[in-house]
């Protein structure tokens, strides 16, 4: 049975950017419910003020009612579905205004670093990097890295995220230089006559930075001859 979070993910392609805002951010406060009740309880104190702002819109306020009190796993179906009446629910819920503008922020601080961990996880997971190799380039331990395949971070320490995205900047400007996947991990691998090092080595040194400054604008990378693709039928 997939997750809440597996569910959003295999649908995302189907929402706009801010149809997809909604539903993450629904995702984030409905996993907190579980741990804080006391935000069904506000949110079922928002819905009565809603009664009196909006009467107009009460079978909605009414759906939204029978909702809170339903168990997790089912009203929570209901207010992540990919149907346009998820997305009724989602743009008039009541958990917008049960939440202090502190919580919001804190929230979508969350939602940011859970999808800047996605980003560095397919980043990794492209350049073929192993967790010792990981744990060496980002300074993030590897009991820490493998933590994260089932729970990302609260946080992460400043040096840490800085090294994590310049991971992400180096896997993006390599597919923008070499489409081929394998090409790539091939090259991470093995010497480079314009880095004159093995850019793996490079990067467990420290030198990222200088990694990715030196392959900006290159119109490819060094690579063996039968490494390169093939054009036409030569």
């Amino acid at each position: 049975m997939m997750s809440l979070g597996q569910k959003i993910k295999s649908n995302m392609k189907l929402f706009s950017l801010s149809e997809k805002k909604t539903r993450v951010f629904h995702l984030a406060v409905l996993e907190l419910t579980g741990k804080y009740p006391s935000l069904i309880v506000r949110a079922q104190k928002e819905l009565l003020e809603l009664h009196s702002r909006k009467p107009e819109q009460i079978l909605l306020w009414d759906r939204w009612q029978a909702l809170l009190y339903l168990p997790f796993e089912k009203m929570a179906n209901q207010v992540l579905a990919d149907t346009p009446d998820g997305g009724l629910l989602r743009a008039n819920s009541p958990f917008h205004n049960a939440l202090s503008k502190a919580e919001r922020t804190a929230i979508w601080q969350r939602i940011g670093l859970l999808q800047f961990m996605e980003h560095y996880s397919n980043a990794a997971t492209d350049l073929g990097l192993e967790i010792s190799e990981q744990a060496a380039i980002t300074g993030v331990s590897v009991e820490e890295l493998k933590s994260w395949k089932t729970r990302a971070p609260q946080e992460i320490r400043k040096e840490s995220f800085e090294c994590l995205k310049l991971v992400v900047a180096l896997q993006k400007s390599l597919v923008k230089i070499a489409p081929d996947k394998k090409i790539r991990r091939h090259w991470l691998r093995h010497k480079s006559q314009t880095l004159s090092a093995i850019p793996l080595s490079l990067l467990i040194d420290g030198k990222t930075s200088f990694v990715i400054n030196s392959i900006v604008g290159a119109a490819q990378l060094t690579l063996n001859h039968d490494d390169m693709p093939r054009m036409g039928s030569n």
